[in-house]
């Protein structure tokens, strides 16, 4: 269907129910916008724009819960809802861009102020927060770290900035807020759970690093998922994704591992101050992710990968040869 096709380019797999919710979300945000932009003593258009923003804020951090409610509803996974949240954060990047220039266009000076009743510096700071973080997306790929922590600074400073400005954009962020705080919580409990300790370390054609990890409590999980590893010995901040592999130790998971080259997360691991080793102590959050499409129960699967991108394959064709 039309739906199949888009998801096949730059659109990521569409269930009906995220189709419908972002729908909902747009209608939602063309009606609120109207709404607040009506009755306002300010320029009813650039009203409008800033109450668009408002909309996005409150919607922006749903798509990057790594145990979502909203996910889950929806039929789908965090991996797969990601693409939504840099949408989100493009338009209200568009919206409050949009908003302080016509309100600057409109009142002059007077759009700089800072005063009790309507902090309009505040805004603006919180617009410069947004700059950044937009500039630093595209680095994304190759200085991940980097375009992390901006994020991880940025935007919460962004949103205290936004609530000086109006209070509102808090209020209406409560909700998603709340669910981030919960979703810390339960990551936090699970990493506590899931620590495990390497039983094995093999290099395979010379780039690619193979650890067997072993979890007391076991490490149950599904064809196809990934888990984010954490090695203490190289750095407690950093987590990255990587595919479970199928072991042929009992009770203990795989992880494949390509080196991306020096000052890399991969690089550190074999090569840093602590390298990794039979023995060493790791942390695992997961597992996560769900197939798009339900190979179980049909006659014929074909896989096509290529390289590092084998070891989802590798994780599928174990589970699909054990469902038989």
């Amino acid at each position: 269907g039309v739906l199949s096709r888009l998801s096949e380019g730059w659109v990521p797999a569409v269930t009906p129910g995220v189709a419908l919710w972002v729908v909902i979300w747009v209608i939602g945000l063309v009606a609120f916008s109207l709404i607040w932009g009506a009755g306002a003593d300010d320029p009813a258009l650039w009203r409008s724009f800033g109450a668009a923003a408002v909309f996005c804020f409150a919607f922006v951090l749903f798509p990057v819960l790594r145990n979502s409610p909203v996910a889950f509803l929806l039929g789908t996974s965090f991996e797969r809802t990601v693409p939504y949240h840099r949408w989100v954060g493009r338009l209200l990047f568009v919206m409050v861009t949009i908003h302080g220039a016509g309100m600057l266009a409109e009142k002059g000076d007077e759009a700089l102020e800072w005063d009790a009743e309507k902090n309009n510096l505040a805004g603006l700071i919180s617009w410069c927060c947004m700059v950044a973080m937009v500039l630093t997306a595209p680095l994304r790929r190759r200085y991940w770290e980097l375009f992390h922590y901006v994020h991880l600074v940025l935007f919460p400073v962004s949103i205290v900035f936004a609530a000086l400005h109006d209070v509102r954009t808090v209020i209406f962020m409560s909700v998603s807020i709340a669910l981030l705080a919960g979703d810390w919580v339960l990551r936090a409990i699970g990493v506590w759970k899931h620590v495990a300790t390497v039983e094995a370390v093999e290099v395979v054609g010379g780039e690619i690093l193979s650890l067997e990890l072993s979890c007391s409590t076991g490490f149950p999980h599904e064809m196809g998922q990934y888990v984010f590893l954490n090695y203490p010995g190289y750095s407690w901040l950093q987590w990255h994704p990587f595919s479970l592999v199928p072991s042929q130790r009992k009770g203990c998971v795989r992880l494949l591992i390509r080196e991306n080259g020096p000052g890399s997360f991969t690089h550190g691991l074999r090569h840093g101050r602590r390298p990794i080793a039979v023995g060493s102590v790791v942390a695992l959050d997961g597992p996560f992710g769900r197939l798009g499409v339900p190979l179980q129960g049909q006659p014929t699967a074909v896989l096509i990968c290529g390289g590092v991108g084998m070891t989802p394959m590798l994780s599928i064709l174990s589970g699909l040869v054990g469902s038989c």
